[in-house]
């Protein structure tokens, strides 16, 4: 979180320059960040804050609407110390390996931008539909003596993310950008929601 927060004021130390960005109606953007398990309530208790990163593409049909394309990976460590605590075994010795959980989305949408402005921060909000994978590696629990392993699983489902963000002019054709979103996965028994937080570069063609 402390390389998020500065990385965050360096960029907006950047936009502090003025520069003469000329209008392009392709983009395409690379990004990095971290993801907030939210729902089920086990995914939040025994998965961590976790990283994620991304790729995508735009294509600007009007000053303030673009249509956005991405892929984007997030990945959640397993909480061992919760997970034991939960079953009450976590002063008996028993450690984990494995459980690490994923999230992958390929989703496309709209990008609006509330201001058009060309050389100044211009916040927008942003909506996307896709695909969506969740997947957890398997669980081994073991003592000195013996362990017990515990099968991964993966489920895909339809994927919708909503959220916000700012583009910060950094020259003739790049801006930084910083963007939140809301993520659900329509899962089977119950929606998988999560909230990835990221910084990135966008650059137009």
């Amino acid at each position: 979180m402390r390389f998020l927060r500065h990385l965050v004021l360096a960029l907006l130390f950047t936009s502090t320059v003025t520069f003469a960005q000329e209008w392009s109606p392709l983009s395409f953007t690379a990004a990095g960040g971290v993801s907030l398990p939210t729902k089920p309530q086990a995914f939040a208790d025994y998965w961590a804050l976790g990283f994620n990163g991304s790729v995508g593409a735009g294509y600007s049909v009007a000053r303030a609407w673009t249509l956005m394309a991405s892929v984007d990976y997030n990945r959640f460590a397993f909480d061992e110390e919760q997970f034991l605590k939960a079953l009450g075994y976590e002063d008996a010795g028993l450690h984990t390996e494995g459980g690490a959980a994923s999230i992958l989305t390929v989703t496309g949408g709209i990008k609006y931008a509330l201001m058009t402005g060309e050389n100044s921060e211009s916040p927008y909000l942003i909506g996307t539909v896709g695909f969506f994978r969740v997947s957890t590696s398997e669980i081994t629990v073991s003592d000195d003596q013996s362990s017990t392993t515990f099968p991964g699983d993966s489920e895909n489902a339809f994927a919708l993310l909503i959220g916000a963000g700012v583009d910060i002019p950094s020259g003739s054709n790049i801006n930084f950008f910083l963007e939140g979103k809301f993520g659900v996965g329509f899962t089977k028994t119950e929606s998988t929601t999560f909230v990835p937080v990221k910084v990135g570069v966008r650059l137009r063609l």
